[in-house]
């Protein structure tokens, strides 16, 4: 469904749509977790307040697997 981060955006806005693209770099590419996300989201660069980094990260886990440019990347870069 997602070919792209800018499917992601043109379906969720600029706004709501670059958290979420941000998200999946951060957990999808860099392999980091929740906490690790946080950390880095809210208290290192204050993007986000912690309440709404949570309903955030529920909605990014319903549509990460539906990202499929990640998965095309990463089988390039083994290859």
């Amino acid at each position: 469904m997602y070919k792209n981060s800018l499917d992601i955006i043109d379906q969720h806005n600029w706004t709501e749509g670059s958290k979420y693209v941000e998200l999946v770099r951060l957990n999808l590419e860099e392999n980091k977790n929740e906490d690790e996300c946080f950390e880095l989201l809210v208290n290192k660069y204050n993007l986000m307040k912690p309440k709404e980094f949570k309903s955030k990260w529920n909605r990014y886990k319903r549509i990460a697997p539906k990202v499929e440019w990640i998965s095309q990347w990463q089988m390039k870069k083994e290859n």
